[in-house]
């Protein structure tokens, strides 16, 4: 059996909590590679606000928007035009969509990006 190493406070400044992973607590270890832009996108989806726009639209929208004529549930709330390229947070930008077709609708934008 190794030796016990005693426990090592977490390396973010002011955090009282031992480190879980990698010299941070489980939070900070989550949080370390996160961008600015990124932590303001989680606390938008984190909202009041958005959780309440969240639960109107799928009302809106009981069936899939996808332009395959899908008769799915609408389950997933997408940005017509997305955020980064100009698009807003308005009712008339977003659409309900099942989750297979916002994972691709997802994913060609993730690759039409990363081709510019």
């Amino acid at each position: 059996m190794g030796v016990m190493r005693p426990p090592t406070p977490c390396l973010a400044p002011g955090c009282p909590t031992y480190a879980a992973e990698r010299g941070y607590c489980s939070k900070h270890y989550k949080a370390r590679n996160r961008t600015p832009a990124q932590d303001q996108q989680r606390r938008l989806y984190a909202s009041s606000w958005w959780r309440a726009k969240r639960a109107r639209i799928p009302k809106r929208d009981p069936f899939c928007r996808d332009p395959s004529g899908c008769t799915a549930a609408s389950t997933q709330v997408d940005h017509i035009t997305r955020r980064s390229a100009g698009g807003t947070d308005d009712d008339d930008n977003l659409q309900g969509l099942c989750r297979r077709h916002h994972s691709a609708k997802t994913m060609r934008e993730v690759q039409r990006r990363g081709a510019q």
